[in-house]
């Protein structure tokens, strides 16, 4: 009996257990399903605020004053062409330049790794090819490799038209006649000063004369695919997609929004006539039956005559596709800004480069700021 009365209670208290198993289980569940709800309502305001801009709100005003000149009581002006001369018209030339400004975006983040790639390997051969071993090589270069991280950023987000003659704003301050650019090779210039005057006494193994020159040319592979690698970064910086496209997407775009009002109103006239044959007029859509009527009744509801609710709705729909297109556009053709969703994350790619000479076996110890002393082959951060 005791026995089987402790059993029970054992039982007990695993079912219980259980139950609470369970209901945590529940509640974490639930957790996560609001947690998903919150996201999707975070997506779709981010969405909204995306494609309702200054601009696009300016043009639905004038494609809703549009629609209401152009009304049966106002002007009476309607017409039916084939939408998609203007749909095509409109969307394709910026879907293009949507793809083109794509490529680059993607071509400028390689070359961005691999600038980066090669400034990290560069830096290691002055740490780890150190025949002296008190890190002199490496603690003399750093500064210039930290310089160069930051000119190369100032060259790459400054204005296209600050880059060539005119002075240049660095950290407040006016860096002279000298363009970014400038700076940046000032900076390898200086980076390959000192890998030829410290590829005498430092770089290589001891007592293998081999490992000298081998360490060397490594190393000014390193520095000749970096400066490659920056110049071509720096030519789609300073270049774009077909200016001449963009210019007449935007044109278009904007012409077409006030130009498709009598279109857009050419559906009120579709749905307020009602009655008579289907002459040639209706044929060729260039207005209401023969012989039909206008009603100021349509499907049980009092129409104004200043427009209908359809016009409004697809004219409106029309305005902020074409201009959500053409600011994904724009966006895109400037990946180097870091204001937009689709720039560059300057802040991760130097994450690393701002940390050189803390890296290694105890590399989480140096970052975190706990002095150590160098070892042989490395150099104090």
């Amino acid at each position: 009996m005791p026995s089987t009365f402790l059993q029970g209670i054992s039982d007990a208290k695993d079912k219980i257990a259980e139950q609470a198993k369970l209901r945590r289980l529940k509640i974490l569940e639930q957790t996560e399903n609001v947690s998903e709800y919150i996201k999707i309502i975070s997506l779709l305001y981010r969405g909204l605020a995306f494609v309702v801009s200054i601009e696009s709100l300016f043009m639905s005003l004038i494609t809703i004053l549009g629609i209401f000149m152009v009304s049966r009581k106002v002007f009476n002006v309607t017409f039916t062409v084939e939408f998609a001369i203007f749909s095509a018209g409109c969307v394709f030339p910026m879907t293009f330049n949507v793809g083109a400004a794509f490529k680059r975006r993607e071509k400028a983040l390689e070359l961005l790794a691999t600038i980066k790639s090669n400034l990290i390997s560069l830096y290691l051969m002055f740490v780890h090819f150190d025949v002296q071993g008190n890190g002199e090589a490496a603690q003399d270069v750093l500064p210039n490799f930290r310089n160069l991280v930051r000119h190369i950023e100032v060259c790459l987000r400054n204005s296209k038209e600050v880059q060539y003659t005119t002075p240049v704003n660095f950290e407040g301050q006016i860096s002279g006649e000298r363009s970014a650019a400038h700076l940046v090779y000032d900076d390898l210039a200086i980076i390959a000063m000192k890998l030829q005057k410290h590829s005498f006494g430092c770089f290589g193994y001891e007592h293998d004369d081999k490992a000298v020159g081998t360490a060397t040319q490594r190393s000014w592979q390193f520095l000749q695919d970096l400066t490659v690698a920056f110049e071509e970064i720096r030519a789609i910086r300073f270049s774009s997609t077909s200016v001449g496209l963009r210019l007449f997407s935007y044109f278009l775009i904007n012409v077409s929004c006030v130009a498709l009002s009598p279109y857009w109103a050419s559906f009120c006239r579709q749905e307020h006539f009602v009655g008579g044959g289907k002459g040639l007029e209706d044929e060729l859509g260039l207005g209401p039956a023969r012989g039909s009527t206008f009603s100021p009744i349509q499907n049980g509801e009092a129409t104004s005559g200043y427009g209908c609710a359809s016009a409004y709705l697809v004219g409106l729909l029309f305005t902020f596709i074409v201009f959500a297109l053409y600011r994904v556009q724009s966006e895109l053709e400037d990946p180097f800004s870091g204001g937009s969703d689709d720039s560059i994350r300057w802040e991760r790619w130097k994450q690393q480069l701002e940390t050189l000479g803390k890296h290694g076996v105890d590399g989480p110890t140096r970052r975190a700021g706990t002095p150590m002393h160098g070892r042989k082959g490395e150099a104090e951060g």
